[in-house]
C-alpha cells in the first residue's frame, strides 16, 4: 500500500524533490516488508486451468524470528542509572541526589509504559529501518516517551552532523476519514518541530487530502522552551553517514518463499500419493466403470469378454513414483530455516538440544553467544545513546517546564543491558569470595554486587567487631596456654 498522495507530496514539499522522492521510495518499501512480517505478501499466484488447487501453506518464519529478535533483547528493559562524578555526601537519613534522578526516570518510564513500547519499537526499528523516540511535556502536563514507526516520520538533520537533528515531521492518516475518491473527506493530522535560533518550535494540525488545514487559525508555531527538538532517530544498522537504515526482514524475503513453495509443494506431493492413478488391463468396461476410491470399497473386477478368447484376466493396479524424496524435502526445509535464524543469529534450538543445557548458565550464555553478540552491537549502533538522550533530555524538560524539582547534579548515564539467560550465580559467588580472601578485591565491592540495599558501613564495622572478637579470643587462648594456665 502506498503513502496518501498527500503525505507524499508534504514530504517533498519539505525535504526537497530528490531527498523527498527517495524518502517517499523508501516509505513505500517500508509498507512492503510490513506486509511480510504480517504474512500477506508472502503468498503467490497459482496456475490456473489445473485439475486440482494447489496447495499454499505460508508458515512465517520471518515474524517468528523477528520477535524472537526483540524479546532476547528488550524483553527485559536494560537499567538506567545516574552515576554521579563525585560521590555525594548526604547527610545521614537523606536520599542520595542520584536516587532522586533515578526515581524520577522511573517514574516517567513507568506512567509512559516502558517496557510494552520498548518491545514494541524495537520490532519495528528491525523491520522498518528505524523508530523514532519521541519526548512530550510542557507546563502543567506531565512529561511522557513514545515512539512512532518509521511511515509515521521524515526528519532533516544538520549539513555537518548526522546526529544533530534540525527538523522532524510527524503524520497519519486519521482513522475513519480516509475516502480515497473524495479527498476533501481526508483528514491527515500533521506535528513539525524545526530549530530557528536556537530555540524549538512546534506546529500542528488536520489537513484534508488536498493539503488544506481543517482550521488554518490552530496551526501556529509554538515556542516549546527549548533548544533541542525533543526527538531522537534510532537507525537499524546501517553505515556511516546513512540516514535510512536497514532492514532485517529484507534478508529473510527470499529464504521465506523457498520455505513456503518447498512445503507447499510437499503438501501436493503427499495429496497426489495418497490418491494415486490407478489403471486396469483387460478389465471389463463396466466393471473399470464401477470402480470406487474410498475406504473400504470393494472392486468386482470382470475380464473384458473379448480378452478372455485369448486366456488373459483382467488386473488393476497403481501407478506410483519410485523417487524417495522424503529425505530430501527435510534437508531442503531445515537447511533454509536454519539459514535464517544463522541471518538474525537467533540459534535454531528444540526441547531435546535445551535438555543437557537446562542445568548450565554458561552453556545457555554459550549456545546464545552469536545472538548476544548481535544485541549488543545494535545497543552500540544507537539504541545506548537514545537511551542517554532520553534520560538527560528528560532532566532538561523537568528543569524547564518546572515539573518537578531536581537539585544540581554532576552525572553520567550507566546503562546495564539485561538478557533472558540464567547465571550461575553460586560459582559467581565463590569466585568473589575467594579474590576477597586472596586480598585482590575488596569487602566493600563484594557487599555492593551482593547486598547493594543493605547499609554498607554498618556491615563493615559488625565484620571488623566479629574479626576482633574471633582473633582477642584466640589470643587469650595462646597466651594462657603459654603461660601453663588451662584454658
Amino acid at each position: 500500500m502506498e503513502l496518501p498522495l498527500i503525505n507524499q507530496q508534504w514530504i517533498k514539499n519539505e525535504l526537497g524533490t530528490l531527498y523527498g522522492e527517495r524518502v517517499v521510495k523508501d516509505i513505500n518499501r517500508i509498507n512492503e516488508l510490513y506486509e511480510y512480517y504480517d504474512g500477506t505478501r508472502q503468498a503467490w499466484p497459482v496456475a490456473t486451468g489445473l485439475e486440482y488447487v494447489p496447495n499454499q501453506t505460508i508458515t512465517n518464519y520471518i515474524k517468528t524470528l523477528i520477535k524472537s529478535e526483540a524479546r532476547f533483547m528488550m524483553s527485559r528493559a536494560p537499567e538506567i542509572k545516574f552515576v554521579p562524578r563525585q560521590k555525594s555526601k548526604s547527610a545521614k537519613n537523606t536520599v542520595p541526589t542520584e536516587e532522586t534522578y533515578d526515581s524520577f526516570l522511573a517514574d516517567v518510564l513507568n506512567a509512559s509504559r516502558w517496557q510494552r513500547k520498548l518491545i514494541q519499537a524495537g520490532r519495528d526499528c528491525f523491520i522498518g529501518k528505524r523508530v523514532a523516540m519521541k519526548l512530550s511535556g510542557g507546563r502543567g502536563q506531565p512529561l511522557s516517551v513514545d515512539f512512532r514507526p518509521a511511515q509515521e516520520f521524515v526528519f532533516e538533520t544538520a549539513m555537518d552532523d548526522v546526529n544533530q537533528l534540525t527538523k522532524i515531521m510527524f503524520f497519519y492518516q486519521i482513522a475513519g476519514q480516509q475516502d480515497e475518491c473524495d479527498k476533501s473527506k481526508q483528514r491527515i493530522w500533521c506535528q513539525r518541530y524545526t530549530m530557528r535560533d536556537g530555540r524549538c518550535y512546534m506546529d500542528q494540525g488536520t489537513f484534508d487530502g488536498y493539503g488544506n488545514p481543517e482550521n488554518e487559525g490552530n496551526i501556529v508555531a509554538q515556542d516549546t522552551g527549548l533548544d533541542f527538538i525533543p526527538c531522537f532517530i534510532i537507525l537499524n544498522d546501517g553505515l556511516t553517514g546513512d540516514l535510512i537504515g536497514e532492514s532485517d526482514v529484507e534478508v529473510l524475503i527470499t529464504n521465506q518463499g523457498t520455505y513456503n513453495h518447498v512445503n507447499s509443494d510437499d503438501v501436493d506431493a503427499l495429496r497426489f500419493n495418497m490418491f494415486p492413478m490407478r489403471y486396469t488391463v483387460d478389465a471389463s468396461e463396466d466393471s473399470a466403470s464401477q470402480i470406487k476410491i474410498a475406504p473400504a470399497a470393494y472392486a468386482d473386477l470382470a475380464t473384458d469378454p473379448s480378452a478372455a478368447r485369448d486366456s488373459k484376466q483382467a488386473q488393476i493396479g497403481i501407478m506410483e513414483s519410485q523417487f524417495a524424496y522424503d529425505e530430501r524435502v527435510e534437508n531442503r526445509l531445515n537447511r533454509t530455516k536454519s539459514d535464517m535464524h544463522a541471518m538474525l543469529s537467533v540459534p535454531n534450538v528444540s526441547l531435546e538440544q535445551l535438555k543437557g543445557l537446562a542445568q548450565s548458565g554458561k552453556g545457555m550464555r554459550g549456545l546464545y553467544w552469536d545472538l548476544i553478540c548481535r544485541c549488543n552491537e545494535k545497543w552500540a549502533e544507537g539504541w545506548d545513546d537514545a537511551l542517554r538522550w532520553m534520560a538527560e533530555s528528560l532532566v532538561k524538560m523537568a528543569r524547564a517546564y518546572n515539573t518537578v524539582q531536581l537539585p544540581e547534579l554532576a552525572y553520567t548515564i550507566q546503562i546495564d543491558h539485561l538478557y533472558p539467560i540464567p547465571e550461575d550465580e553460586e560459582d559467581e559467588r565463590l569466585n568473589d569470595v575467594a579474590e576477597v580472601n586472596a586480598k585482590v578485591r575488596s569487602r566493600l565491592s563484594y557487599i555492593d554486587k551482593w547486598q547493594p540495599t543493605v547499609d554498607k558501613d554498618a556491615e563493615l564495622a559488625q565484620i571488623m567487631a566479629e574479626q576482633t572478637t574471633l582473633e582477642d579470643g584466640y589470643t587469650g587462648v595462646v597466651t594462657k596456654e603459654l603461660s601453663g594456665a588451662s584454658p
